[in-house]
């Protein structure tokens, strides 16, 4: 059975002006291009696993880089990484090296890395949970596995709660289970 994709954006998150969330909103570097600064290479890497860097391009303007790493003979579902606070993708550099089941994408989450979100832009847990959605969706994947770290993990719980058909799976590392809006007053939960 196939899923459709484009219900994922419409669950329970906010809901925010569509200016573009198909494969348009990405845009795939590739070798040909011949820009060693669109091209992820890392020699750990070599022999296991080939990185494409993508640029995707939020809905609400922003554009954060993805690197897919894509070994020879990967199937099933792609795992996407995500990260921590002051972190960036290449914080899974070690753990993309030992990856060789399945397709892997680490994201450079809002206000980190090689993404163009600024100090005023929104970074609620809902609008980095609608990024990871809006890649899935831009890079086609009709199902993901994910595994964040820290705050990635906040952020990966508020994706599977959001697009339970979109995620088969997800994984907590050091985190995720609370956020800043969690109740306070004793016996409100």
């Amino acid at each position: 059975e196939r899923r459709s994709l484009r219900s994922h954006s419409d669950r329970s998150l906010p809901r925010e002006p569509r200016t573009a969330c198909s494969r348009d909103s990405v845009r795939r570097v590739t070798p040909c291009e011949q820009s060693s600064a669109d091209l992820v290479h890392n020699p750990r890497l070599e022999g296991t696993n080939q990185a494409t860097k993508v640029v995707l391009r939020t809905s609400d303007g922003h554009a954060s880089a993805a690197s897919v790493h894509a070994p020879p003979g990967a199937t099933g579902a792609p795992v996407i990484l995500l990260h921590g606070l002051s972190q960036q993708r290449r914080f899974w550099d070690p753990v993309v090296a030992r990856m060789r089941h399945a397709p892997v994408v680490t994201l450079d989450q809002r206000g980190h890395g090689a993404s163009t979100a600024g100090p005023g832009a929104d970074y609620s847990i809902d609008r980095c949970a609608r990024d990871v959605i809006e890649l899935a969706e831009s890079l086609a994947y009709p199902s993901i596995h994910l595994v964040g770290h820290s705050w990635g993990g906040a952020v990966a719980l508020r994706v599977t709660a959001a697009a339970p058909d979109l995620v088969e799976s997800c994984c907590l590392i050091d985190g995720g289970l609370s956020t800043p809006s969690a109740p306070t007053t004793p016996g409100s939960d």
